[in-house]
């Protein structure tokens, strides 16, 4: 970490595997350094109020991998919202579902070990469950889950995907993706087990999920994350107001509101002609929110522990509630930081 202590460097950007996430962040938080923390926050909730702990008490920005909030799909999606234009939310459902080679990269990457990455709910989900937190200014006050691995859960054809007979016709063969290899990787990445089949019966990672839950606000929701997408990847939203309703698919960067009064004609919003960067446009804005904060020029992106940690107890508490096949009640204290 000589990074955290040469005094000519302000800010880091943290993206290391999700469970060194506490180790790393409260070291530079101590060094006085400016934080961009890759999500999710951390593995688990404790280790997340750890690091608004160590935040709180260095005095400096903090600002989290949630790209989407920057979204202009999103950030438009919460401008009706905040004006009222549906009503009182009383459904939000959202969803994600990965295409095949998507999916089936989680399973042979790190993210298939629980131990560094939790859960994918926690790691993956945590980007939309932040999303609802964020959107409707509220917190989950009940959390259910239920979720397994369904698709890959059989016994594997080859350990490796160089070695398989049947890896013409596998959808789910090795495709790099998502990494950035060096030529001898490339040449034969099983020696470096990259290409390890996703038919493994140690896998502790599901391949789909349902998340039910009511806000505090009263909003009641669900969320599901799949990863068997027939094409793309895809996220979608439907918001269900007394006065209207919401639906929009992220990739497309459009969405429609449908009024309840008849005389009131349909609206469709749409970034058609924009040129976006990644996660639609949120990947840059986010930075630049990041920066321009560091040096003073706008306000800091997180302000509360609250606001910085919800994402993550919301997808914990999914996940708790998975394995326990119990409601998961959250409290006051659980969106607050460690006393120190």
């Amino acid at each position: 970490m000589a990074a955290l202590e040469d005094p000519a460097i302000d800010a880091v950007f943290i993206m290391v595997p999700d469970h060194l996430h506490r180790l790393v962040a409260e070291e530079a938080f101590r060094a006085k350094k400016h934080v961009f923390l890759e999500k999710p926050v951390a593995t688990t909730t404790a280790d997340g109020k750890a690091i608004a702990a160590a935040w709180l008490a260095s005095g400096r920005i903090l600002q989290l991998g949630y790209v989407l909030r920057w979204a202009p799909f999103y950030q438009a999606v919460r401008n009706v919202i905040r004006q009222s234009r549906l009503g009182p939310i009383r459904v939000i459902s959202l969803s994600e579902q990965l295409s095949v080679a998507h999916g089936a990269s989680f399973l042979r990457r790190w993210h298939a070990n629980t131990g560094q990455s939790s859960s994918l709910i926690v790691h993956k989900s945590c980007h939309d469950l932040d999303l609802v937190c964020w959107l409707l200014d509220s917190r989950p006050r009940v959390v259910g889950s239920l979720g397994g691995l369904s698709t890959f859960h059989r016994p594997a054809p080859a350990p490796f995907c160089s070695q398989c007979p049947v890896r013409p016709d596998c959808p789910y063969a090795d495709t790099g993706l998502h990494e950035n290899r060096t030529a001898a990787e490339r040449a034969n990445p099983s020696a470096y087990g990259l290409d390890r089949c996703v038919f493994r019966l140690d896998d502790r990672i599901v391949d789909n999920q349902v998340v039910s839950f009511e806000l505090e606000s009263g909003t009641r929701g669900t969320y599901y994350l799949a990863m068997q997408g027939p094409r793309r990847s895809e996220r979608r939203i439907t918001l269900i107001g007394d006065a209207a309703r919401l639906d929009g698919v992220f990739e497309d960067g459009q969405f429609t509101i449908a009024y309840t009064d008849p005389n009131c004609e349909p609206i469709v919003w749409s970034t058609k002609g924009r040129k976006l960067s990644g996660h639609g446009g949120g990947d840059v804005s986010s930075v630049i929110s990041f920066f321009n904060a560091c040096v003073g020029r706008s306000s800091p992106p997180i302000k509360t522990v609250e606001d910085a940690i919800a994402g993550l107890v919301f997808a914990a508490s999914a996940e708790q509630s998975r394995t326990s096949h119990q409601m998961v009640t959250l409290e006051d204290n659980d969106f607050r930081a460690n006393q120190t």
